[in-house]
């Protein structure tokens, strides 16, 4: 998972928000507490997870937020790799 987030950010040349640990485990801080990913401005990229596997011991990043970012490019194959992810938020507005 954090392989396949480095290559996806460093394709589209962004760089994780400070809010998350993209260097181990990325599935802290702002991606599994209470914070809004949709409302804060600063958060962009940003990523949500789900705790819940195997007895709340595993989780998966479900959402992933790269709005107003000014992607440009083809949709990274490694997002084939995030495969409980069930939300691009307006990855490609248009």
């Amino acid at each position: 998972t954090v392989a396949a987030l480095n290559i996806i950010f460093s394709r589209w040349g962004l760089q994780a928000s400070a809010a998350w640990n993209i260097s181990g485990e990325p599935c802290s801080g702002a991606a599994i507490d209470g914070t809004d990913i949709d409302s804060d401005p600063e958060l962009k990229p940003a990523i949500k997870c789900d705790c819940s596997y195997n007895a709340s011991t595993v989780c998966h990043i479900t959402r992933l937020k790269v709005y107003a970012l000014d992607v440009v490019g083809q949709i990274p194959v490694e997002l084939q790799n995030l495969t409980y992810l069930t939300s691009l938020y307006e990855l490609f507005p248009t």
